[in-house]
């Protein structure tokens, strides 16, 4: 719809297809003196909203202190919820971005210098170990395909894995700063073994 007065006019493109449109001008004045020109715009699109990364339930491993890096039932919660939104967008991604605090940094250095010296020495990370339980989890007990899934270390202080939903079309790296993705094949999953059982033995009628 085009509209103006004087000698400005404007063409509202509201409710039309995209594409090519025509526009026709007229006009007259009142001395019965009269123009006419013809003229086109091309209707483009609006472009699609911006896809983020929308932030889901966190995991904490502060509760195990013998097992900081184990998925518990707690964490199994979260992240059965997880699964099922995955389920229900079948075009999405999980990223699982995990944590170590201080204290699990200050380990994790010292056994990197001994691994400098000694190279079948064990460096523990504590957050990539916590990192790929959780996509183990989600992989082999709730049946998500492990291509859907990204596991990465961030920069936090604390014992959590952070979970984003990734939707089809949206970067990671455009909502969140400060996170390496794992390779996650060199870190073997622990899984959720129990605690092995102690067996106490009785005490025998000749102790004291």
């Amino acid at each position: 719809m085009a509209s103006g007065t004087g000698t400005a006019a404007t063409f509202s493109s509201n409710g039309a297809p995209a594409g090519q449109v025509e526009i026709a001008c007229n006009v007259a004045d009142d001395k019965n003196h009269a123009a006419s020109a013809d003229t086109g715009v091309t209707i483009v699109a609006p472009p699609p909203p911006a896809l983020h990364v929308q932030e889901l339930c966190k995991v904490s491993f502060a509760r195990d202190t013998k097992r900081p890096t184990r998925v518990d039932n707690e964490a199994k919660a979260c992240l059965d919820q997880i699964a099922l939104e995955l389920k229900r967008l079948p075009d999405a991604k999980v990223v699982i971005v995990a944590d170590s605090n201080a204290q699990e940094k200050q380990i994790a250095a010292k056994q990197e210098k001994v691994a400098v010296r000694h190279k079948h020495s064990k460096v523990e990370h504590f957050d990539r170990q916590r990192a790929v339980n959780v996509m183990d989890y989600l992989a082999n007990d709730q049946g998500i395909d492990s291509s859907r899934i990204v596991v990465a270390s961030g920069s936090g202080n604390d014992q959590n894995a952070q979970n984003y939903l990734l939707p089809a079309g949206a970067t990671f790296a455009d909502d969140a700063q400060g996170i390496n993705v794992v390779d996650e094949t060199t870190v073997r999953p622990e899984g959720r073994k129990p605690l092995p059982v102690r067996h106490h033995k009785k005490a025998t009628a000749n102790q004291q």
